[in-house]
């Protein structure tokens, strides 16, 4: 009998530890990294994009914060250089033993630095996206990411341009200081 309500406790203790992570007042903070597949005006490139970010639980479950999106191009005919600032709103909704679903949107601002045959020209633009990901908890703190994303960008001088990609990332999850 002793062993069984051993079991239930730390069983208990452990479950909890692991979904305080989203708790009130806890902050995210971490990065993921995009392989995507883009195109405008049906020319197709490759590149990878680095997404650090930073958030913090405004309630349970929902956290507010910003990405600093960075990425490189490089084609045949031309390079680009992306940086950007993106706010962002994730909430956790569905919770299994190990692992949470969250969706994600964000609204930001893209400076774009282009190259074309020595060329070179520069513009901003204005982002919007949506994501739905999971976070699969290696440890109590440390969850390994990935999301697919969709990502609309209005450029001030050049078409809009759609991006659908995968995230793949890991976060820290660290406990408010005032607890």
């Amino acid at each position: 009998m002793k062993s069984y309500l051993l079991s239930a406790t730390l069983i208990f203790f452990f479950s909890s530890q692991l979904w305080a992570q989203t708790d009130k007042g806890n902050v995210l903070i971490g990065g993921s990294f995009s392989i995507k597949n883009t195109s405008s005006l049906g020319e197709g490139t490759f590149y990878l994009g680095l997404f650090p970010d930073v958030g913090y639980f405004v309630i349970d479950n929902l956290a507010v914060g910003a990405y600093l999106p960075i990425s490189t191009n490089r084609a045949p005919q031309y390079s680009t250089t992306n940086i950007g600032l993106s706010p962002f709103a994730r909430y956790y909704f569905y919770a299994m033993e190990r692992a949470r679903i969250f969706g994600e949107a964000e609204l930001g601002i893209r400076s774009w630095t282009s190259s074309v045959r020595g060329d070179k020209e520069s513009q901003t633009g204005r982002k919007a996206g949506l994501g739905l990901g999971l976070a699969y908890f290696l440890r109590s703190m440390i969850a390994l990411e990935t999301s697919l994303n969709l990502q609309r960008t209005s450029w001030s001088e050049s078409p809009t341009e759609t991006e659908f990609g995968l995230r793949v990332g890991l976060q820290i999850y660290l406990d408010s200081l005032s607890k």
